[in-house]
């Protein structure tokens, strides 16, 4: 009565406060700091890259010692042709692929949500069976005690249920602390809460999953997170690679336009004369036109070593693809592999009920019942075996 009380205060405890609901633990992922670091890198590739004009642009001067010619010249490496698709389309497959990261990242953060809640509801279930194998059993000690002095008697058998009924205490307790853990842990997630209060309508019965399973077995394909973030990775070395390759073909390498400016050479010369000659300077600057120079460069395709350039990029991609088609078979070893430890789950719980409602229903203990007459010791032994089997059944459905 003692640990049933203690139980219905922590509960009631817990009804006056603002409830943690499956709503609002699932939407706190959304708010986790590794989605915030996703959200700013997609919207940073949502702007998409600027349209590139040119590769490159160039002012150079150049002047002699003597600072008698200054040359100034524009250079203009022109972009490659494709260019600004191919990476337009880098942009748009890094984008894919960190939407599919961000995808990954959430599920992760559900999943722990989710898990930790199963594990509540769990401990809340084990709390009520360790609840009722202490009951049983405190009427155990009743029934050895008036059975004291009679020849049915055993003394080990009392010792054996006290000992027990110390444990089974301990076990209510421990369930207990472990509980609040837990709802600690949750409550970091929602830390504007401060009780745990999660309906179990709406999750889908043991049976329903075994149908589910069994008639369409799980085929691992793009809705997989794990699998859509291996795929776009796989697009974005691509598209990386596209981006690299355009351009090799590319014969203008560059135009210039060079401006020479010569500072006057000084020269005299006189006019007039022999009594009248003045001395006059003169300038001896070329034409204005003749200061522009136009200039272009061009890459000789011929005996070039561009070859090795696209072959290890084509290595790159095979060894990309590679890691694609690997991370996929370990997908499906590994959808497999839990697909078959679900089935021995059920296998096991199928077992457990089936001996649950042979005790239930009174047929287990028959043959012993015709013998042992009306001793009340056997309907104990049938509750408590029925209990401990609901608990291994409570647990089982949790591991599905």
């Amino acid at each position: 009565m003692r640990v049933t009380f203690l139980t219905f205060l922590f509960f009631s405890s817990l009804a006056w406060s603002v409830p943690l609901t499956w709503e609002n633990l699932l939407a706190s992922a959304l708010n986790d700091p590794s989605m915030e670091a996703s959200e700013k890198k997609m919207q940073l590739l949502s702007t998409g890259p600027t349209p590139k004009l040119w590769s490159d642009l160039e002012l150079r001067y150049k002047a002699e010692m003597g600072m008698m010619d200054h040359k100034f010249e524009a250079r203009l490496k022109p972009a490659k042709i494709g260019e600004n698709a191919a990476l337009k389309n880098y942009w748009a497959a890094l984008g894919n692929y960190h939407k599919a990261q961000a995808t990954c990242t959430l599920s992760e953060l559900i999943h722990r949500r989710y898990n930790l809640a199963l594990r509540y509801l769990t401990q809340q279930a084990e709390i009520e069976i360790h609840e009722k194998l202490y009951q049983a059993n405190q009427d155990r000690i009743q029934v050895l005690l008036a059975l004291s002095g009679t020849e049915d008697f055993n003394p080990s058998d009392l010792v054996e249920a006290q000992e027990k009924d110390a444990e089974l205490k301990a076990k209510v307790y421990e369930s207990l602390n472990t509980l609040n853990e837990i709802a600690l842990r949750l409550q970091v997630w929602v830390p504007e809460s401060d009780t745990v209060i999660l309906d179990t309508s709406w999750l889908p019965p043991v049976e329903s999953i075994q149908q589910r399973i069994t008639a369409a077995p799980p085929v691992v394909d793009s809705t997989y997170p794990l699998l859509s973030r291996a795929h776009t990775k796989y697009k974005a070395n691509e598209a990386r690679i596209d981006l690299e390759n355009v351009g090799d073909n590319s014969v203008l390498k560059y135009v210039g336009v060079r401006y020479n400016w010569t500072v006057a050479k000084k020269k005299y010369e006189y006019i007039g004369n022999q009594l009248t000659n003045t001395l006059v300077r003169k300038d001896d600057n070329t034409r204005i036109i003749d200061r522009w120079q136009l200039s272009a460069g061009f890459t000789v395709p011929f005996f070039a070593s561009k070859g090795d350039s696209k072959m290890r990029r084509q290595l790159d991609q095979l060894d990309r693809e590679s890691d694609y088609l690997a991370d996929k078979y370990s997908l499906e070893q590994e959808v497999s592999r839990l697909r078959e430890e679900i089935g021995a789950l059920f296998q096991q719980r199928t077992i457990q009920q089936e001996f649950t409602e042979r005790v239930d229903a009174g047929s287990l203990f028959q043959d012993f019942a015709v013998h042992a007459g009306s001793n009340p010791l056997l309907l104990l032994k049938a509750s408590e075996s029925s209990l401990s089997s609901t608990l291994r059944s409570i647990r089982l459905e949790h591991e599905i």
